[in-house]
């Protein structure tokens, strides 16, 4: 986090000193257990101390959660500190994969094309795996062709206006997925490739059962892949069903075939089954979102701010 601060001191007195007076920076702190606070709180000092020089105070305001609660909570913490007369707010890890280089680029889309949204988008995707690779290709062709929102190569760097920043903290939901959100809100959009440069800092946390996660919540979340599954279960269990009555019929009726009923019963039966099983889990899916929102917890809880 030291480092961070200082390369976004020295980046924006090198590249942006016209908005060293407006600038506002908010970093949050997912409920580490390491020295992180204090990293951020020392950070802070060396932040402000080089930006001195300014004629008005630069805002830094400092979130830590009580424990890890997630990238989207640790977002919207951060939306929620944002002073509300902010112009446009850009949103970028702190692990500096998110090249400062494209702060600029974004501010100078988001100026000359009048978007509310500009996206930052991948062109690689740096040290992924060729199986990691694979998998999300895979998954984001399905879903960006059955969805009306579009993900692929989407990063959470991304520039949003005043009114984006305002609607989105206004959507009550709280399973939140803040690409899909930024996505659904509509708007203009607009975007800026750059390259996912290698990790700096730390050490990634992001899992397999952490990407699992993300797309269990991108599915139920913003497709009516689920629902159209399940109608297309029953409309197939239902054909097939019809199919091996006429065909039962017709051989045995029209050709004194005689099939053995016991096998015929215990397909139809395995059949339905299985179709009852896979609509049970995905309705289960759906319930236990509404039950985690009906609980009305809070999304995330601050332990300490600066």
């Amino acid at each position: 986090m030291l480092t961070t601060f200082e390369r976004l001191a020295d980046f924006t007195l090198a590249n942006l000193p016209e908005l060293v007076d407006r600038l506002q920076v908010v970093a949050v702190d997912d409920g580490s257990k390491d020295d992180t606070w204090e990293q951020l709180l020392t950070g802070k000092q060396i932040f402000l101390a080089k930006l001195a020089t300014c004629s008005l105070p630069v805002k830094v305001n400092l979130i830590s959660f009580s424990r890890n609660f997630g990238k989207e909570a640790a977002m919207l913490a951060g939306l929620n500190k944002v002073s509300a007369d902010s112009e446009a707010t850009i949103v970028l890890d702190a692990d500096l994969q998110h090249p400062l280089s494209l702060i600029p680029k974004l501010i100078e889309c988001f100026e000359a094309s009048g978007a509310d949204v500009v996206d930052a988008v991948k062109s690689d995707r740096g040290e992924e795996s060729a199986l990691n690779r694979f998998i999300t290709n895979t998954f984001y062709n399905f879903f960006d062709k059955h969805s009306r929102i579009k993900l692929r190569d989407m990063a959470d760097f991304k520039l949003i206006s005043r009114r984006v920043r305002e609607q989105l903290l206004a959507l009550p939901e709280h399973e939140r997925f803040f690409r899909g959100m930024t996505s659904w809100i509509g708007f203009k959009h607009a975007e800026v490739k750059f390259e996912v440069a290698e990790r700096e800092l730390g050490v990634s946390k992001w899992s397999f059962t952490s990407k699992v996660n993300l797309a269990n919540d991108i599915f139920f979340g913003y497709s009516r892949l689920p629902e159209l599954g399940q109608l297309l279960l029953t409309i197939v269990a239902c054909a097939l069903f019809g199919i091996q009555i006429i065909y039962w019929l017709i051989a045995g009726l029209g050709f004194g075939y005689h099939l053995d009923k016991v096998d015929y019963l215990l397909f139809v039966v395995l059949m339905m089954f299985v179709s009852v099983m896979l609509s049970k889990l995905w309705q289960t899916a759906y319930l236990a979102r509404i039950y985690r929102a009906n609980q009305k917890r809070p999304i995330y809880i601050v332990a300490r701010e600066d």
